[in-house]
Formats: C-alpha cells, sequence, structure tokens
C-alpha cells in the first residue's frame, strides 16, 4: 500500500488512541515514520519497500 493512502489511517487511529488513553508506543514510533515519508518523495512508493 502506498504511503499516501495511510494518513486517513493513521489519524483515526491516533484520534483513537487519544480518546482511550492509551500508551501506544510503538504505533507512536510507526507514526512518526510514515509522517517523514509522507513529506518526501517517498509518498507514492510502496510502504513495504520504504
Amino acid at each position: 500500500m502506498k504511503i499516501d493512502v495511510w494518513g486517513k489511517d493513521l489519524d483515526i487511529i491516533s484520534n483513537y488512541i487519544d480518546q482511550v488513553l492509551v500508551n501506544a508506543p510503538l504505533f507512536a514510533a510507526a507514526k512518526e515514520l510514515y509522517q517523514k515519508g509522507l513529506l518526501d518523495v517517498l509518498v507514492k512508493q510502496d510502504a513495504a519497500s520504504v
């Protein structure tokens, strides 16, 4: 799946984590990497290859 598709999903998951007040360090680390990818030229690349 391409990185730009994940943006909406990351927002939905982040909002849910905030609502249920759960600590999700693995998700936070992954989200940071995807957000960097969204700002990069890799936005159209397959996430498995990034």
